[in-house]
């Protein structure tokens, strides 16, 4: 697990990686199966979906006012990146 600013980075298997905030929030990205995820703990402390995204752009990020994230645009670079 690496520590940035108080932000975990931890690798889960093959190129599956989870990003965990301070105040929770947790983001999974998985660019295998292209799909990016942005997890909350509920008040049981329970993680919740809060945002799910293949190839479209993420608008609303919680925690994060003002980032908008083109998952599409990061997939395709990726795929240029492998080949």
């Amino acid at each position: 697990m690496l520590h940035t600013r108080g932000n975990k980075l931890t690798w889960l298997g093959h190129a599956t990686f989870r990003i965990t905030t301070p105040s929770g929030k947790a983001i999974i990205v998985d660019p295998w199966v292209k799909t990016f995820q942005i997890l909350e703990l509920d008040a049981e402390r329970r993680y919740a979906h809060v945002v799910d995204a293949t190839d479209e752009v993420v608008s609303r990020v919680p925690g994060c006012d003002g980032l908008t994230l083109d998952i599409g645009a990061l997939w395709k670079e990726l795929d240029v990146l492998s080949e």
